[in-house]
């Protein structure tokens, strides 16, 4: 494997431990266990223990793909061991190749029961793929983002290797807000997750395009003549009693929140739009 991306070794480490990390089964993966497996609620235990073994591959991989799904945070413990350039799709290839012939073991806590499970190639491989570890983040992002904490940065700069904002235009976008954050002192970790999913259906090619889609949010959300939701997803993330990113409990319900959020995110773009004008 080649050495050339400095760091390699400790972001094997990181990556290695965080496979083998304890994490509890969670509700989804209750659910499937039940419905496709025939267990009972409390029996997963049993199960992954001496069921798990016995299946195909593609059904193993269904059960424990929800298990080991990168999160923002994984995402974010790697962002501080990658640089510019990242490493190469080859060397991330032979990342995988040398996680998959060590073999992992993780250990998955059930209700009364931890469970120690041999990772399959096939988790291995998802698993850092999602982590989009070849994926460069620009220049323009890198700085502004330096502009908070590490743990924040970190976060920053794993958002701008997936998939939603990795084009190169769209990264110029996240760097105008992010700027537009720091002048506001508006940054806000779950207003950022709305604009994500506002870039994702939008595809937008200059920060101008974001004006509409923005505008109509506030503008459906404005209480009391707007719907309570318009999205499944914005209600899951916005509904009431829903934890903050860090850590307060919201109170206003679901759509006098999104409104509030939308009206200071139009805010933060028409910052980031007088700061580009010439």
């Amino acid at each position: 494997m080649s050495t050339a991306f400095a760091g390699w070794e400790a972001l094997q480490d990181r990556i290695r431990a965080d496979l083998a990390a304890v994490r509890p089964v969670t509700p989804q993966v209750s659910r499937h266990l039940q419905s496709h497996h025939g267990i009972s609620p409390g029996d997963e235990a049993s199960f992954l223990e001496s069921r798990l073994p016995l299946l195909e591959e593609y059904e193993v991989e269904l059960v424990l793909s929800p298990l080991f799904t990168p999160t923002q945070d994984d995402q974010a413990r790697v962002s501080q061991l990658l640089s510019d350039p990242p490493p190469s799709a080859a060397a991330v290839e032979g990342l995988v190749e040398r996680l998959e012939n060590q073999g992992i073991e993780a250990v998955v806590q059930c209700e009364g029961a931890s469970v120690r499970i041999a990772l399959p190639p096939g988790i291995i491989r998802r698993y850092v793929r999602l982590l989009n570890l070849a994926e460069r983040v620009l220049p323009p992002v890198r700085s502004a983002a330096g502009a908070f904490p590490p743990p924040l940065r970190d976060r920053l700069l794993a958002l701008a290797r997936t998939e939603t904002w990795r084009a190169p235009a769209r990264q110029t976008i996240l760097a105008a807000f992010i700027e537009a954050f720091v002048r506001r002192s508006s940054f806000d970790e779950e207003k950022i997750g709305h604009l994500s999913q506002i870039v994702q259906t939008t595809r937008p090619e200059r920060l101008g395009d974001l004006s509409g889609p923005i505008e109509s949010l506030v503008r459906v959300t404005n209480p009391p003549s707007g719907p309570r939701f318009f999205d499944v997803q914005i209600e899951d993330r916005y509904a009431e009693g829903a934890v903050e990113g860090f850590g307060e409990k919201k109170t206003l319900p679901t759509n006098e929140r999104i409104h509030a959020l939308a009206a200071d995110l139009l805010s933060d773009l028409r910052a980031a739009l007088e700061n580009a004008a010439p």
